[in-house]
């Protein structure tokens, strides 16, 4: 039951959404707009932008599904893009009504998620700490998150598979060399 509450609070401020701005939206707009309580809304959810968070972290965890992979993780940054294109009101109207780091929040949690899937794939039969995997991921993560946002204050003209294939082709190659390069460290560091 809670889950429907959270969809129909969800499909409520997208509703919203398309007609004003989130700082204009008021808790009880979306709780007539779908039938539900303050209190119901106040059970699940601290303020709206904890219910846009939730928004936002719930549409990319599934547009990214398992594509965690080195030969999948492509597919899971063109799904996380497509579902920006799909949610661009909602996206736009936090980017620019809202918090801008809410933005930045989300699209960190889940290309981190996506990328620490590679890095793990790619760092077998290396020496490498978890720390050290973290960092190789969290670096992606800060390239990837800052050109999605440019992309985004640039009304999102750029078309996705052009996008994702410029990214992709400076990727190729660099997570593994960045591993082996922890690697030939962790390795120097022993020997000595």
């Amino acid at each position: 039951m809670s889950q429907i509450t959270k969809m129909a609070l969800e499909a409520s401020l997208k509703k919203l959404l398309r007609t004003k701005p989130l700082d204009k939206i008021t808790i009880q707009e979306i709780t007539d707009d779908c039938g539900i309580s303050r209190s119901a809304f106040y059970y699940h959810f601290q303020d709206i932008y904890a219910l846009v968070e939730w928004c936002a972290l719930e549409d990319f965890s599934k547009a990214l599904g398992g594509r965690k992979t080195m030969d999948t993780w492509e597919d899971g940054l063109r799904a996380i893009l497509q579902e920006v294109v799909e949610e661009k009101d909602f996206i736009s109207n936090i980017y620019h009504n809202a918090n801008h780091d809410l933005i930045v929040k989300y699209l960190s949690a889940q290309t981190e998620q996506l990328l620490f899937g590679v890095v793990q794939e790619e760092s077998k039969g290396l020496t490498v700490t978890e720390g050290q995997k973290h960092y190789v991921a969290h670096f992606y993560q800060f390239g990837f998150v800052g050109m999605v946002t440019e992309w985004f204050g640039k009304g999102m003209k750029e078309d996705i598979d052009a996008f994702v294939d410029r990214f992709a082709t400076m990727l190729n190659g660099s997570f593994r060399n960045a591993l082996e390069q922890f690697d030939q460290c962790n390795k120097g560091l022993k020997a000595k």
